[in-house]
């Protein structure tokens, strides 16, 4: 009785030799390091500054201000492709 690849993976969970997948995923070390690069940078700017917007004043570190700053701009350009998209597939409806 013979059976393919696939079966065999799925039989086995695919942890065996001549699965082809063996160690740690590319992924999971993409995310080691990503961790490791925002520890580093969160302990380097560990330092307060003076924040100013619109008619609050107030301190934080810098690493929470650029974080915010990061986040706001991500919130922006989610909104700026809801919109572009939703503009686009009413001028297709046209």
């Amino acid at each position: 009785m013979s059976m393919d690849w696939k079966e065999h993976d799925r039989r086995s969970g695919g942890d065996s030799a001549d699965s082809g997948k063996s160690g740690v995923s590319p992924t999971l070390i993409a995310v080691i390091v990503v961790a490791v690069l925002i520890l580093v940078f969160i302990l380097q700017n560990t330092s307060k500054a003076t924040v100013h917007f619109l008619f609050f004043d107030f301190t934080a570190g810098k690493w929470f201000a650029l974080l915010v700053a990061v986040l706001l701009g991500v919130l922006l350009d989610r909104a700026f492709l809801w919109w572009w998209r939703r503009r686009k597939a009413e001028s297709g409806k046209g």
